[in-house]
């Protein structure tokens, strides 16, 4: 996967983006011809477009987005149209980013509804409001005379996901639900809700304002969600077990990133740690090798990856000739020699147009093999844990190497689309991300739609929230204490 932003820490990072993209509305034959391009664009770059659908379901899908297009709509509107069209590839990396049209939105005036909310068991609660007029962890029932399990439903047509996993989709409502909202159904300055208040139990019908966010507002929440470190090591019981936070595979320097992945785990060895908790919770993902250099420490001489397929195309032998400075084809035999990511340079650069290249992975990452942990290994994941972070997690308990505790996250139980290129649709200007490779966990090349199960299945609970219990860390901590 590189050392591309994947999914959530790609889409957090556009959804503060300063970009301005003009909200002039479109004509049906401009969002036609978009429509056009887009078509052709899955067929041939793609991996796999026909993984988890037919070709006639494909054609299906598209008569019905041009059946959605019957007059002129703003970008904002197309935007809806064109990520139901792009979530029938149930692919993570192959989306439209919404954000410029709902940035634009809100420059013009747009209203958002200034609260968080969690989806627990297909129910609707409030995490908290700007106004603090509604008590943590009411259920709500209805926003606007729209009942909750509708929104949801709506919502859920913009949250990708990868084959059938369905808590990413909950959990990606929860992260925008400020945007999706108001793409959806329209807001006023003033609002209606009904809900049933916690702790009482009791129905109260309330009114909350909207609000408008400008642009250099987001701008700021930016800055400050960038300060947050993106990895962390804890301790507990004297340093008997350790929780290593990855919170990104991206963020950061490749340098720091080995540099605090060898340190922590020389210190494990030091502080005698004889359980150690991955968490990858609401990691989006990131680079593969770091991925890999993270596993080396867990699984020794084992690999995370069977083998990935790309699929060559004009879009991403130019990336690759990009990254290379157009001299891929001498330099790539000598980076990560022999490696996965070795093989995946040499055959992104040198496949002909149309073809597919197949890397196995052979060898591990550069590690210290008398740092390889011996303890038990446990992995934080949720419907956040995306990409690399996602094959990651399923790696290691398929291998035996742990268990993951949590949800489902956004991998099947044999892989993921990954490598994103960024393109744009010619009449709407709308942005484009792009998968061209599949990373698969297995060598019999299988594409079951199945989601990876967790060997323990720990949802969080609203009593939790609201007291700022992880519930899914004070599981595993117990669970290890008491094995």
């Amino acid at each position: 996967m590189g050392k591309r932003v994947f999914f959530l820490s790609a889409f957090i990072y556009l959804i503060f983006s300063v970009q301005v993209f003009a909200q002039n509305t479109l004509t049906i034959a401009q969002m036609q011809a978009d429509l056009a391009y887009l078509k052709n664009l899955i067929l041939t770059t793609h991996p796999k477009p026909f993984a988890y659908l037919s070709y006639k379901e494909l054609e299906q899908a598209f008569k019905e987005a041009e059946l959605a297009i019957d007059q002129d709509q703003t970008p904002l509107e197309f935007s809806i149209t064109l990520s139901e069209l792009t979530g029938n590839l149930k692919d993570t990396h192959f989306r439209v980013v919404i954000n410029q049209a709902f940035n634009s939105y809100l420059k013009k005036g747009g209203f958002y509804l200034d609260m968080n909310i969690k989806i627990l068991s297909g129910k609707m609660f409030l995490i908290n409001d700007r106004e603090k007029q509604i008590n943590k962890g009411s259920e709500i029932l209805a926003i606007n005379h729209i009942p909750s399990k509708e929104i949801i439903k709506q919502l859920s047509k913009l949250s990708l996901t990868e084959g059938d996993v369905t808590s990413t989709r909950f959990r990606i409502i929860e992260s925008f639900f400020k945007m999706f909202y108001p793409m959806v159904y329209p807001l006023d300055s003033i609002n209606h809700l009904k809900i049933k208040s916690y702790p009482s139990g009791e129905l109260e019908e309330v009114l909350i304002s909207s609000y408008k966010l400008g642009l250099e507002k987001q701008k700021d929440n930016h800055k400050k969600q960038k300060k947050q470190y993106p990895f962390e090591l804890k301790f507990w019981n004297n340093g008997a077990i350790a929780q290593l936070i990855i919170r990104s595979f991206s963020d950061g320097k490749d340098k720091d990133f080995k540099r605090f992945i060898k340190k922590s785990f020389i210190t494990f060895q030091l502080r005698n740690t004889k359980a150690l908790i991955i968490d990858l919770r609401n990691n989006g993902g990131g680079s593969q090798q770091r991925m890999n250099y993270l596993f080396s420490y867990i699984g020794g001489e084992d690999q995370i990856l069977a083998n990935t397929i790309l699929k060559q195309s004009e879009l991403s032998r130019k990336l690759f000739r990009k990254r290379f400075l157009y001299c891929g084809s001498l330099i790539a035999p000598i980076i990560e020699k022999e490696t996965g990511e070795g093989q995946q340079t040499r055959g992104a650069i040198k496949t002909k147009i149309g073809e597919f290249d197949t890397a196995y992975f052979n060898n591990p990452a550069r590690y210290k093999k008398d740092l390889v942990f011996k303890g038990k290994t446990y992995v934080l994941a949720n419907g956040l844990t995306g990409s690399a972070s996602a094959l990651f997690s399923a790696a290691i308990q398929q291998k035996g190497l742990g268990k993951v505790i949590g949800e489902e996250c956004m991998t099947t139980v044999d892989g993921t689309f990954g490598m994103s290129l960024n393109d744009k649709l010619p009449e709407s200007k709308l942005p484009l991300v792009i998968s061209i490779m599949r990373f698969n966990l297995n060598n019999d090349f299988k594409y079951s739609p199945e989601p990876f199960q967790p060997y323990y299945f720990v949802e969080e609970k609203l009593e939790d929230l609201i007291v700022d219990k992880d519930t899914q860390l004070e599981f595993a901590l117990d669970l290890i204490r008491n094995e």
